[in-house]
C-alpha cells in the first residue's frame, strides 16, 4: 500500500523511509540529551563560583535591599541600567511602597522561569541573584514592621 502523496508504506522503500525517520529522530533525542548533559554540567561548574560571586556582593551591599537595587548593574549589567530606578544615587529618601515596585521589577528581570533563553552561566547568576534579593527584602520587610510596632508602642 501506499499513504497520501504516494509515499510507499511497505516493501524496500517503505521500510527504508520508516528506518531514516527513525534514525533522524533517534538522531535529535540523542542532540537534545547531550545538549542537556552539557548545560548540567555548565550549571555545576559555574555554580559555586557564581553563587560565590553573588554573596560576596550582597555581602558588599550589607545585606541592604535598597543597596542591592540601587548596583543590580553590577551583577547583572546585561538587564540593567547603571540607575534602574531613577533614584539617582538618593537611597535615603526613597519610600517603602518605591522599594516594592523596584524589587518586584527586578525580581521579573532576574526570576528563573523569565532567563532561560540566556546562557546557563547568566541563568545561574539570574538565581542567585533572585534568592538573594528575596532575602534582602524580607529582612527589609521585618526591620519596617518591627520599626512599626516601636513607634505604636510608643505612642500608646
Amino acid at each position: 500500500g501506499t499513504r497520501e502523496g504516494g509515499v510507499p508504506t511497505r516493501g524496500p522503500k517503505g521500510n527504508a523511509l520508516l528506518q531514516s525517520r527513525i534514525f533522524r529522530r533517534m538522531q535529535r533525542l540523542n542532540d537534545r540529551k547531550q545538549k542537556e548533559e552539557q548545560e548540567a554540567q555548565e550549571r555545576n561548574d559555574s555554580s559555586a563560583a557564581m553563587a560565590s560571586h553573588v554573596k560576596e556582593w550582597i555581602q558588599r551591599h550589607n545585606k541592604d535591599v535598597i543597596k542591592l537595587l540601587s548596583h543590580l548593574d553590577e551583577i547583572f549589567p546585561e538587564s540593567f541600567d547603571s540607575d534602574p530606578f531613577g533614584w539617582g544615587g538618593d537611597t535615603e529618601s526613597i519610600t517603602a511602597s518605591q522599594v516594592k515596585k523596584a524589587f518586584h521589577r527586578s525580581l521579573l528581570k532576574v526570576h528563573p522561569d523569565k532567563v532561560r533563553e540566556l546562557t546557563v552561566v547568566q541563568q545561574v547568576r539570574a538565581e542567585a541573584v533572585f534568592e538573594g534579593l528575596q532575602k534582602a527584602y524580607k529582612s527589609y520587610v521585618r526591620r519596617r514592621e518591627k520599626a512599626q510596632r516601636r513607634t505604636n508602642a510608643a505612642t500608646k
